[in-house]
């Protein structure tokens, strides 16, 4: 089971880090909108109760997760 949990992982960071990647300017979008609830110093780190105040963020990893579904549904390399 740990194996399997790190292929997700692994699976689900390299995508979005992919996504982020080809789209500097949703990334631009996301961070700005950390920073309006977090501050731009991030005195603190997200929590939960952040995530009502993070709409844009949380459709972002909504979408990791429609576009590379972290099941395993084949063998891990």
């Amino acid at each position: 089971i740990k194996h399997g949990f790190y292929c997700i992982n692994n699976t689900s960071l390299s995508s979005f880090i992919l996504a982020m990647t080809l789209h500097p300017d949703i990334q631009e979008h996301a961070q700005a909108e950390i920073d309006s609830v977090l501050g731009r110093g991030w005195q603190r780190l997200p929590t939960f109760d952040d995530r009502q105040k993070l709409p844009y963020v949380n459709a972002i990893v909504l979408e990791l997760l429609r576009w590379n579904p972290a099941v395993p549904l084949g063998t891990c390399v």
